[in-house]
């Protein structure tokens, strides 16, 4: 039995309309797509750089094994070069975090925030070298842990970690404390 033209052209309406819909439904979902993750794109990212904080408190915390000694005067200096090995890892690791934050662009809305906390991030690597620098000059076994923290007041460390602090917070979704001192 041969089709009737009749037949033929309400088959082909109906493939018309079935291809406008697909084409209608295809366009709606990419734009739902690009909208929806425009609207989530700026919390992302400062949960990631607020991730990125606590990951490096991680990194920062706790006294490195053999190198501190615990007596009734309180903790003390037992292995210099123990210290100094934990600081220069934790110092690596510590940058290792940041940069992997940082291979991630920021929304654009961010950018201010992120431009301020690369810098900050900068000044925080030199100071923290500058703080092993003089651990590495001035500490001696038998010392209080406190001296640690005096020497990097002195050379900066304390200021440059305040200023990440607040630099990360900042571009965060949370405040940032990469060690146990908190911002003003």
């Amino acid at each position: 039995m041969t089709e009737q033209p009749h037949e033929r052209s309400r088959l082909g309406r109906i493939a018309v309309i079935v291809a406008v819909l697909a084409g209608l439904a295809t366009i709606a979902g990419v734009a739902w797509t690009i909208f929806y993750r425009q609207g989530t794109e700026v919390a992302d990212y400062r949960r990631e750089a607020s991730a990125t904080c606590q990951d490096v408190r991680a990194i920062l915390s706790g006294f490195p094994p053999g190198a501190i000694t615990f007596g009734p005067g309180g903790p003390t200096i037992a292995n210099k070069q123990s210290l100094l090995a934990a600081l220069r890892t934790r110092l690596q690791l510590a940058r290792t975090a940041f940069e992997t934050l940082k291979a991630k662009p920021p929304p654009g809305e961010l950018r201010g925030a992120y431009d301020s906390a690369l810098t900050s991030q900068d000044a925080w690597y030199t100071a923290f070298e500058q703080n092993i620098e003089a651990v590495r000059e001035r500490l001696r076994r038998g010392d209080p842990v406190e001296t640690i923290g005096e020497l990097g007041v002195e050379v900066g460390f304390a200021d440059a970690t305040l200023r990440l602090n607040n630099a990360m917070s900042a571009l965060g979704a949370d405040p940032c404390h990469l060690t146990g001192g908190t911002q003003p």
